[in-house]
């Protein structure tokens, strides 16, 4: 499934997104008032949208209706980056973490993803560097 994001600016500030979609025959559209990201999970069949303004991850049904949300999951040593794909994972989807010290930094200093989980802790397994 396609997901569409349309941006309001007020200068450089995205001040809101549109996320959109299509459900069959029909046409889905929700506006949050925040710079968002969306995914579609085919494991969870639910659309996964990242609010790091609000600190959140929301899921909703197809036909737009929101389901539960989660709080944004944290890392020690970490800052959360965003959500990707990742079908070797319950959800289909990994969170992406940036190392922010030295203890955590990999060869390369590549980012890292662990599988997101929909009930606590929500960080689940280290799935590996995200490049």
């Amino acid at each position: 499934m396609k997901i569409n994001h349309h941006f309001k600016k007020d200068g450089n500030r995205t001040v809101a997104t549109t996320v959109n979609w299509e459900n069959g025959e029909k046409k889905v559209s929700i506006t949050i008032d925040s710079d968002v990201s969306g995914l579609f999970s085919e494991e969870l069949n639910q659309i996964v949208i990242e609010d790091y303004s609000a600190r959140k991850i929301l899921f909703y049904s197809k036909d737009g209706r929101l389901q539960h949300d989660i709080p944004l999951p944290t890392l020690e040593g970490y800052s959360f980056r965003g959500l990707n794909k990742n079908n070797t994972t319950k959800t289909g989807i990994s969170l992406i973490f940036n190392p922010e010290t030295k203890e955590h930094e990999t060869t390369w200093n590549d980012m890292v993803q662990y599988e997101l989980l929909i009930n606590p802790p929500y960080i689940g397994k280290f799935l590996g560097i995200y490049r």
